[in-house]
């Protein structure tokens, strides 16, 4: 039955669906040399907590020579290491007994901690080169640097990659981005922007965007494309349907004015025919009528009709336009089953 309903004016609009600035990263390696996981695998679609380790990188020998002088150098550095400790050791002795001065006891311990930091280092150097099956062992470390998802993954387990290549993409999911794109011919409107409502391919839900309840309106453009002659106004939609993927495309309506009481449709009942918008209208039984009708304002799945019906028709919703084909066929009058 058509209806009287409470409708916004809007602006249609098409729009991208991605994730906030802040909420997003992308790994690079920092240095170039061999990918190796740990034994929980980032895969995509996984979610991830802030430090979780993703992967290691073991840079190339070539960077710093070959594993043997790596060792000695860490044999050497330890050497260093006891003897300073040793020093040390002595020299509070001494300082306790009287013996030394405390400025030569500070300068032995002040080599023993350069010593220990050398050592330390050395190690750490050598470790980077080792490759146990645990990554967490080995390598250059990295690490999620915000909880989220991994989205996107560049590398495998074991390939060699340069310095910069990309590795891991990571997303928070708790806040979604509707990038909408208002034809430069609306520009007037943007002012009265209050809201915005959208509908993904492959999804029937039409999603809003309620201002201070579910999201926030982050951006109004006032630089025009100078390519595609549109301004991109930005909202901000909180705990979004995890269906929603990123980068899709969205049909979009921003409202633009107050709510008003309007007699309406619901789009599903909309034919196109040449150009012209009509409706099927229920005159009893399986017979249909075609009227010609004059819209206006879209919301959430209706839309205004202004001259062509009234509140006591009944008009097809689903199946219309297999009632318009069984319509204009040569020689059929307009019938079909009720829906």
């Amino acid at each position: 039955m058509v209806q009287r309903k409470t409708l916004r004016a809007s602006l249609p609009a098409t729009g991208v669906l991605h994730a906030p600035s802040n909420a997003e990263t992308t790994l690079t390696a920092p240095s170039a040399g061999i990918v190796i996981f740990p034994e929980q695998m980032p895969v995509v679609g996984h979610e991830v907590a802030r430090g979780q380790l993703l992967a290691s990188i073991v840079p190339r020998l070539a960077e710093r020579g070959d594993m043997a002088s790596l060792s000695e150098e860490a044999r050497k550095t330890q050497l260093r290491h006891d003897l300073a400790h040793k020093e040390h050791d002595r020299a509070k002795m001494l300082l306790d007994s009287g013996v030394m001065a405390e400025r030569q006891t500070l300068t032995a311990q002040t080599t023993h901690e350069l010593t220990h930091a050398e050592m330390e280092a050395a190690q750490k150097r050598l470790n980077q080169y080792r490759q146990p099956a645990d990554a967490s062992g080995s390598g250059i470390p990295l690490k999620a640097p915000l909880a989220g998802i991994i989205a996107q993954s560049f590398v495998s387990n074991g390939r060699y990659v340069e310095s910069g290549e990309k590795l891991f993409q990571v997303v928070d999911r708790g806040r979604l981005w509707l990038e909408a794109r208002v034809p430069e011919a609306d520009s007037a409107q943007l002012a009265q922007i209050s809201g915005a409502a959208f509908k993904v391919d492959g999804y029937d839900d039409v999603f809003e965007i309620r201002p201070g309840e579910n999201g926030r309106l982050v951006s109004l453009a006032t630089v025009i494309d100078p390519v595609h002659r549109t301004l991109p106004v930005i909202f901000e939609l909180d705990r979004p349907d995890p269906r929603l993927p990123l980068e899709s495309f969205a049909r979009v309506r921003l409202f633009t004015g107050q709510a008003t009481e309007a007699l309406a449709v619901p789009e599903s009942a909309l034919v196109d025919d040449n150009g012209l918008s009509v409706v099927f209208v229920q005159t009893g039984g399986e017979s249909f009528e075609r009227r010609l009708v004059k819209l206006g304002v879209r919301d959430s799945g209706f839309v205004e009709v202004k001259d062509g019906l009234a509140p006591t028709d009944r008009v097809v919703t689903q199946g219309a336009y297999l009632v318009y084909l069984a319509a204009t066929a040569p020689g059929a009058a307009v019938h079909g089953h009720v829906h």
